[in-house]
């Protein structure tokens, strides 16, 4: 084997692990190589910044929606839902929580 093939064996070897890597960026950037898919129980669907430390956040666990309030030291549950409304929306949600309390 001669130092030519030697270089060109190298060359070869070295574009099939960038192509492989290539790949692997491409995938995973397109989100193909997530652990579950799309069977992310958690979904903030909406969260709105009341301060510069306070905010609320509409959040969908599994086939319900809850409103909690988020500061530095606490979250609380402000409002849930059992069954969500397909068109509601962060201010009827706001709105609703608003009455309730």
């Amino acid at each position: 084997m001669d130092q030519g093939q030697l270089v060109r064996i190298m060359l070869s070897l070295l574009l099939v692990v960038g192509l492989i890597l290539a790949a692997a960026w491409v995938a995973r950037r397109g989100g193909m190589l997530r652990q579950g898919g799309n069977k992310r129980r958690i979904h903030i669907l909406d969260s709105q910044r009341l301060g510069t430390r306070a905010s609320l956040a509409l959040v969908r666990v599994d086939d319900r929606e809850i409103l909690i309030g988020i500061t530095p030291q606490h979250i609380s549950l402000l409002h849930s839902d059992a069954t969500p409304a397909a068109g509601k929306d962060f201010d009827t949600h706001l709105d609703q929580a608003r009455s309730s309390s």
